[in-house]
């Protein structure tokens, strides 16, 4: 509730102002400066802050390639900004100190962003990149099939931040008797054998965790503690200054999120009704050890999309629906993901995935959320075999002929018990 308020407030600061009193914000800002015990320093940033969220709808719309036409395309990019709103307060102004910093999980089912997924718990944390830090991965259960650790230039403060400088399998690692894995993270090597490498650049890091079937993987446990300097009680106020950044930081994140995320969406929309390998990784902040397919939709009613490629072997594979922004549909909404855990495999040796607005009636199905415009990401995580994926549009009335006899498909009770099982796997895993 906390965190709602916050966003309400901001909002209503810089995005509700209704023009007959938008006039009178200047000498409202006035008068509270100079009213007694108020400093000019924070309510002008206050005051920049709020004018800063209120200039960024009309600067994303105005972006060229943004379909401004299309009143899906508009309504999500609101909403977008709105999410990015909450994920650069989460970041930058309410987890901020680096000498206590917390792993805080920000894209999820209510934060998607970034090309974000179902299977995928990203959580971070901000850190020192002079300090030494102990992160410690506890087990609750079965180990999540894949996780890693991933070091950060930063989470998007600067035009040019939020790129990856570094992956680790955290498997490498030796475990404790518990099966838990503590690391080290510093620049210097340590003598312990668990250590990731920060550099003068880490000034945050990301622990990735797949969760691929809710049923035997569950996220770790996860701590972080920074360990080269005695743990004191902090003053409970920020300084002027201090509170001055941290505002400026988190509204500065939305833009360049933003901004990173529609070059994404360009690639993507060169590649309309296919998908195609992504090359840069590092830009958007993905994991090294990942190959990334992109790609994107752009169906009638009477269309669908046609993924098919043979199984490969690898830790983890996956195919995303997600708006024209690059915000996975809701997993506890929407099919909107099939990975290699649930995919069904034809009589003939090939996988068949299917986008479109409607079920098809097939075991792989991957909806548009009625999208009529949207993009496609797939990942594949240390794939021991080369994969090869096709993707062609065709007509409904001609889906029959695509796939092979005797096809897997499913009725419309066996699909209620899909969505009610993928539903409630994502909410057990945030305690929702």
């Amino acid at each position: 509730m906390k965190k709602l308020s916050i966003l309400i407030i901001f909002l209503a600061l810089g995005c509700q102002r209704s023009p007959e009193n938008k006039s009178d914000a200047p000498d409202q800002v006035k008068q509270i400066a100079s009213s007694e015990g108020q400093h000019d320093l924070l309510a002008r940033e206050w005051q920049m802050m709020a004018e800063k969220i209120a200039e960024l709808g009309p600067w994303l719309m105005s972006q060229p390639d943004v379909l401004k036409d299309d009143p899906q395309v508009v309504s999500d990019g609101y909403r977008y900004l709105s999410t990015l709103l909450f994920v650069g307060v989460h970041n930058h102004l309410l987890n901020a100190d680096t000498d206590r910093p917390k792993f805080i999980s920000n894209w999820d089912d209510l934060a998607a962003w970034g090309c974000n997924q179902r299977d995928a718990i990203y959580r971070c944390a901000n850190i020192d990149p002079s300090g030494t830090y102990r992160v410690v991965c506890k087990p609750q259960g079965g180990l999540p099939v894949v996780a890693t650790f991933q070091a950060m230039n930063n989470f998007w403060v600067t035009e040019g931040g939020g790129k990856t400088l570094s992956t680790k399998n955290i498997y490498d690692y030796k475990a404790s008797s518990d099966g838990s894995y503590e690391v080290i993270l510093s620049k210097a090597k340590p003598d312990d054998e668990n250590f990731f490498q920060l550099s003068d650049s880490t000034t945050g890091i990301i622990v990735r965790e797949y969760l691929a079937d809710d049923e035997t993987q569950k996220r770790f446990r996860l701590s972080i503690e920074r360990i080269d300097q005695p743990l004191t009680i902090p003053l409970e106020s920020d300084s002027e200054e201090g509170l001055a950044e941290k505002m400026n930081n988190a509204v500065n994140m939305i833009k360049n999120v933003a901004g990173v995320f529609l070059n994404m969406t360009r690639l993507m929309r060169q590649t309309v009704n296919g998908i195609t390998v992504l090359e840069d990784r590092s830009s958007y902040g993905a994991s090294l050890e990942n190959k990334y397919y992109y790609g994107s939709w752009d169906l009638g009613p009477d269309e669908v999309l046609v993924l098919e490629m043979k199984p490969v072997k690898a830790a983890y594979w996956s195919f995303t629906a997600s708006n024209f922004w690059c915000q996975a549909l809701s997993p506890t909404d929407f099919p909107e993901e099939v990975n290699n855990y649930g995919a069904v495999t034809d009589q003939d040796g090939k996988i068949r995935i299917l986008i479109t607005h409607n079920d098809p009636g097939y075991a792989n199905w991957i909806s548009t959320g009625g999208l009529k415009v949207g993009t496609i990401t797939g990942r594949f995580n240390y794939q021991k075999e080369e994969e090869k994926v096709t993707c062609k549009k065709v007509k409904l009335s001609d889906l029959e002929a695509v796939f092979a006899a005797n096809s897997v498909k499913i009725t419309p009770e066996e699909r209620e018990r899909q969505l009610r099982k993928a539903r409630m796997g994502v909410l057990d895993r945030y305690n929702r």
